[in-house]
């Protein structure tokens, strides 16, 4: 079919294909929460070995960043994302038939290469297709329907994994991978008709590579990093990785009574991208938006770290609370690319990004460390460890406010109604 004809519907169908292949990456990331008691059963795990397990995802997709980015500067977002994605299926497999911790790891290593461009290749695509004052509605689309794929690794996965084992359910994602790789393929495309896919080809490999020192040198960048690096990896800390263990160790629930507790989550935190995602351009303000959503956050971790024993009912609210709020993240990838010329779109957003999933990688060795350190030998951990973690999350991110409130401008959306570059 002529790319004419297919205008009409092209554009709906290629993000539709962008945001599902997004919810994959959100689902290898928080995976690991719900199937944790089972991995430590299975494989005789610590929790720092849980916690070097699950952040090395986030490693290695931080250092993939800078690649990815010249990568999509050069070559677009259609042939990075479907190159890398083919390396997510490898880690799927690999990560399903593993038999112990460092097939584990090295699968996880894989998952993480291959879901690098998941969330900065449909940025390149929604920059390249819509208007700047348009970015923050859309990328909060993308992400709350990427967050799909986190409220798939919940309740869904746990029964899954209790009718036919966490391996099993690997190789079903595994399936699932492979299709969307292909569907990756036949559908994206890097501009819209007619336009010229505006890829790096005019520039040397040298240019390219100083083009990421640029980006540092750019205003507003280096001060917005802090707030990157801490907003997504309080909430990627819990709904990825402690949440699971915390409802085990100190309420007791077993694994389809931990999915329901962080479907909650999840399911909120979709919610909020949903419903928010207009409130920059309803308020005309991104910071705003901002510091509203990361105080929040902060705050309602202050306050599960602050009550002991919480019932179940509290904890279930808080989280969904939490999930809810931290749609503020689709504000503050927005201000960043706010602060991006054309020329630097794909190396500005990784590398952006690449502090966003630094900050998760730290945050989960920190807080694994943290744990383990509290946890005797061979004992579920206490519960004083978790609520030191939580405090550990809530000064992380309030630190990071800090700076962005002193150090940032805003980039109110009214100035940026104009046509995509």
């Amino acid at each position: 079919m002529p790319l004419k004809t297919a205008t009409r519907w092209w554009p709906a169908a290629m993000f539709a294909t962008l945001a599902a292949s997004y919810s994959l990456s959100q689902f290898f990331r928080a995976a690991n929460s719900v199937i944790a008691p089972d991995l430590k059963a299975e494989m005789h795990l610590a929790p720092d070995d849980l916690g070097v397990l699950t952040g090395v995802f986030f490693l290695v997709f931080a250092a993939c960043q800078i690649p990815a980015g010249i990568s999509l500067d050069r070559f677009g977002a259609r042939l990075t994302m479907g190159a890398t994605m083919v390396v997510a299926v490898a880690g799927a497999a690999l990560f399903a038939a593993a038999e112990g911790l460092a097939g584990l790891t090295f699968a996880r290593a894989l998952l993480g290469l291959g879901s690098c461009c998941l969330l900065m290749g449909p940025l390149m695509v929604i920059a390249r297709w819509y208007p700047p004052d348009r970015f923050t509605q859309l990328t909060a689309v993308i992400i709350g329907i990427g967050t799909l794929g986190s409220l798939v690794a919940t309740a869904p996965l746990a029964h899954v994994a209790a009718a036919i084992g966490w391996r099993g359910a690997f190789w079903l994602m595994t399936v699932l991978t492979a299709a969307l790789t292909v569907a990756i393929w036949a559908m994206v495309r890097d501009a819209p008709p007619g336009a010229v896919p505006p890829t790096g080809g005019g520039e040397s490999l040298r240019q390219l590579l100083f083009g990421v020192g640029d980006v540092f040198r750019l205003p507003g960048i280096v001060p917005i990093l802090p707030v990157y690096a801490s907003c997504y990896a309080v909430t990627a800390a819990i709904l990825g990785l402690w949440g699971g263990p915390y409802l085990h160790d100190v309420h007791g629930l077993d694994g389809p009574a931990r999915g329901n507790v962080l479907l909650v989550m999840a399911g909120a935190t979709a919610l909020g991208y949903f419903t928010t995602s207009s409130l920059d351009r309803r308020f005309d303000t991104r910071k705003g938006i901002v510091l509203a959503g990361g105080g929040i956050n902060a705050a309602l971790l202050v306050l599960l770290a602050a009550v002991p024993a919480p019932p179940l009912w509290l904890v279930t609210t808080l989280l969904g609370l939490m999930g809810y709020t931290s749609s503020y993240f689709a504000a503050v990838m927005a201000h960043g690319r706010g602060l991006l010329p054309a020329r630097l779109l794909g190396r500005g957003l990784t590398v952006l990004n690449m502090a966003n999933i630094l900050g998760v990688s730290a945050v989960q060795f920190l807080s694994g460390w943290l744990i383990g350190a509290l946890t005797p030998s061979g004992a579920a951990a206490p519960e004083h460890a978790y609520r030191l973690a939580f405090v550990l999350f809530a000064a992380c991110l309030g630190l990071s406010l800090v700076i962005y409130a002193a150090r940032v401008p805003d980039r109110k959306p009214s100035a940026l109604a104009q046509p995509a570059q």
